[in-house]
């Protein structure tokens, strides 16, 4: 399961400061030959049920929310300021 997005925000009026505080989902890390013995899984599971199966979809999916780890975290180690500037 994947960790939750946490995140809190305080605020006050226009005098005080606002606060928003947020923290990134770790990102678990997979060996080489755990990896390649996922893409043979997948690459059965594709020649069987095609590119359509619920597997492929779901594991896609994991696949965009890693990104989303991966950027989080980038802007986590900049401050928040955008890595690629």
């Amino acid at each position: 399961m994947l960790a939750p997005w946490i995140a809190s925000c305080a605020t006050g009026t226009s005098s005080q400061l606002s606060l928003v505080v947020a923290s990134c989902p770790p990102l678990k890390s997979y060996s080489r030959e755990f990896l390649i013995k996922v893409a043979d899984q997948l690459a059965e599971v594709r020649q069987a049920h095609g590119d359509e199966a619920a597997l492929q979809m779901l594991v896609t999916d994991y696949a965009v929310t890693r990104d989303m780890i991966r950027a989080c975290l980038s802007r986590a180690k900049t401050g928040g300021r955008n890595a690629d500037r």
